[in-house]
């Protein structure tokens, strides 16, 4: 093998790991739940996802769920890196209030991760290490029984939510501020329209 032709293979196997390692971000979009390595059985997956829905139709807050076979696939060095990128990059959430929550599995290493944002004043890190902790102790679930543990983890972030959101008027607050937002947006947007008809009058005459 010449070294041209050598270059040229190590430059294809750089490119092709290269190319793995990228992989698009699985943000939830139509589902809230994205399994990419196929380990939740699809009644388990119904009733996380009927819970996911129903937090969101509730409570304006949106929880999502994320298994894949590791963060380094997507570009990214830890789990924390990529939970919190698929909270922020995926827009996930509703406007303004960043009510979100992102549950992700990685298979390797076998790890679990509760990332949000606004929701940290009652979704605290101690709150998230205990209801990790307690999806795999007192007989909830086998530790290696992932789609179980994902079950027993969004009904304790259910259980939180709804807790914290437990009458009408602190909804009503978040869904105020989604308005607000929206009329926001939409003035923006009309501005921005107006503007380049202005623009566009100016260059015809």
């Amino acid at each position: 093998m010449t070294w041209k032709s050598a270059f040229i293979s190590s430059a294809l196997v750089l490119g092709s790991q290269a190319a793995m390692a990228n992989k698009p971000l699985p943000c939830p979009t139509t589902w809230p739940l994205q399994d990419m390595i196929w380990l939740v059985q699809w009644d388990i997956r119904q009733k996380i996802e009927n819970r996911l829905r129903a937090i969101e139709t509730d409570k304006k807050h949106q929880v999502v769920v994320v298994t894949v076979k590791s963060p380094q696939e997507y570009g990214f060095g830890s789990i924390e890196q990529m939970a919190n990128k698929i909270g922020n990059g995926c827009k996930v959430g509703f406007r303004w209030e960043n009510t979100w929550v992102v549950v992700l599995y990685t298979q390797v290493p076998s790890r679990y991760r509760i990332e949000n944002a606004n929701t940290e004043r009652y979704i605290t890190d101690v709150q998230s290490g205990r209801i990790l902790d307690n999806s795999k102790a007192n007989g909830v679930c086998k530790k290696e029984d992932v789609a179980c543990r994902l079950d027993a983890i969004t009904g304790d972030i259910d259980l939180l939510i709804r807790k914290e959101f437990s009458d009408k008027p602190s909804v009503q607050k978040i869904e105020w501020a989604i308005q607000q937002h929206d009329n926001h947006e939409f003035n923006k947007s009309l501005n921005e329209a107006l503007w380049n008809i202005g623009i566009g009058a100016v260059v015809l005459v």
